[in-house]
């Protein structure tokens, strides 16, 4: 027996766009649609499958906004151009450039990874759509040669006529072009500094590749460096490593490269991100090397790493990175040593301490519960254990301390939804720099009775040893 379907059984929106269509039947196949699948689409892949010029040249089919590629091109374009290529591609005789991915920077991800030279393109047909006037709308399609970076001429076609609804809310939806990220029409955004930090480190790899050099040594320059730079130019600095590019330096004299970063403000909204590479020694033959990239502008209360308190707290008496010997039975051991933060808090009802890792992760530092040890007192100093990986990562430390017992019982509960060093809990980008926010406007009704210190751990060579030999 047949199975009788009821209207109830459709989905709302499944129903809404049946309707649609049959209160519209002319909608179903729209001028352009038939321009595109008669005209377009057969002159232009048998020009390309049989025209001399053409055939066998590896091409591309993107959207262009006048004479570039458009970061950011409407969906409607997007759709237009994705079913040309494949209509290219499953054509005899047309071949497709491929476009490599850029590299991820996991672990295990070595130099072979890189694709430094640029992709086999020798010809890009290039589609753009523009409003000429009301609501007219010229589609049009071009051929640009690579190599003379110029239109061939006599190989065009273009549409021009008034838009269905349909068409036209994708016309007017903007998409994004990820693999165009850092370009001047495209910044990064200000959570995507791991991003931009790829983007920059995918540029100097590709110059120290094309250097004979053999993993140089590098260093990084904190004090050249702004607060705000300093976990991009760490994270350029890690992915760089992870490709076995270089080894990082425990100092400015044992490094063949310093690096630095710079950001400079260029309007409303908009920055460039600069990473250079300086040989240490002028006579050296290492390369000189500099990479940018656009992002957009952080909010005032972001351009440096955040501090939860009010905007002059007083400070923590002391607070810097020490190495500690453990301790084997009763004596010292050799090694290995362990990284701590040692605190002189004065009067302080509670201590806590936060971690900014190098990718942007905010972490809280719980060292009995993760295991890496406990707080130690001696006299009025506390030294709490830092996990091992601090003595090599670069990582900016915020030590918070209330001087009451009802700020220590707020900050204790505001910390707490922070998750520790052990947690496989990430907290990073905007969930990040939200929960700060809240920590910091909820202790602002502690006034003078929360105290604060922030500060990045210096290079290992810097670490001063602490505890009797």
């Amino acid at each position: 027996m047949g199975r009788a379907w009821s209207i109830s059984a459709f989905p709302r929106s499944l129903l809404v766009m049946a309707l649609a269509l049959l209160a519209n039947p002319v909608l179903a196949v729209t001028d352009l649609d038939r321009w595109f699948d008669e005209e377009l689409t057969p002159w232009l892949t048998e020009t390309m499958a049989t025209h001399p010029r053409f055939k066998g040249e590896p091409i591309r089919v993107t959207v262009f906004d006048g004479d570039d590629e458009h970061p950011r091109p409407d969906l409607l374009s997007t759709d237009l151009a994705a079913n040309l290529e494949g209509a290219l591609g499953a054509r005899s005789g047309v071949k497709i450039a491929l476009r490599p991915m850029p590299p991820e920077f996991r672990r295990g991800s070595t130099a072979t990874d890189l694709h430094c030279q640029p992709p086999e393109e020798s010809y890009l047909i290039a589609l753009d759509a523009t409003r000429v006037r009301g609501q007219q709308v010229r589609v049009r399609v071009r051929v640009l040669d690579l190599e003379e970076r110029s239109w061939v001429s006599g190989i065009s076609r273009q549409w021009s006529g008034v838009l269905p609804r349909k068409d036209s809310e994708r016309f007017d939806t903007p998409g994004i072009r990820d693999d165009l990220r850092g370009q001047r029409g495209l910044p990064f955004a200000a959570d995507q500094e791991d991003l931009l930090a790829a983007e920059i480190a995918r540029t100097v790899a590709c110059a120290l590749l094309a250097h004979p050099a053999d993993r140089p040594r590098v260093w990084i320059n904190m004090q050249k460096t702004d607060v705000g730079d300093q976990p991009a130019a760490t994270m350029v600095s890690q992915y760089l490593g992870r490709l076995g590019l270089i080894r990082h330096a425990t100092g400015e004299s044992d490094a063949d490269l310093v690096m630095t970063a710079e950001r400079h403000r260029l309007g409303e909204g908009l920055e460039q991100v600069w990473i250079g590479l300086a040989p240490t020694r002028p006579a050296d033959e290492l390369p000189s090397i500099r990479a940018s990239a656009y992002a957009s502008s952080k909010p005032r209360d972001r351009s440096r790493p955040p501090v939860p308190a009010r905007p002059d707290p007083p400070a923590l008496e002391e607070v810097r990175f020490v190495l500690l010997r453990q301790r084997c039975g009763q004596e010292f051991c050799q090694s290995p040593l362990q990284p701590a933060l040692q605190v002189r808090p004065g009067k302080l009802e509670r201590l806590e301490v936060l971690m900014v890792l190098g990718d942007g992760r905010l972490q809280r530092l719980d060292s009995e519960r993760c295991g890496t040890g406990s707080v130690t007192a001696d006299g009025e100093l506390v030294r709490l254990t830092l996990p091992p990986s601090a003595a090599d990562e670069r990582i900016m430390i915020f030590a918070i301390g209330a001087q009451t017992e009802r700020a220590g019982d707020a900050l204790a509960s505001e910390v707490a939804a922070v998750p520790a060093s052990c947690d496989p809990m990430r907290l990073r980008g905007a969930p990040a720099r939200a929960r700060l926010r809240t920590l910091e406007r909820r202790l602002e009704s502690f006034p003078n009775q929360i105290v604060w210190r922030g500060l990045a751990t210096p290079s290992p060579a810097d670490i001063r040893m602490a505890g009797k030999p």
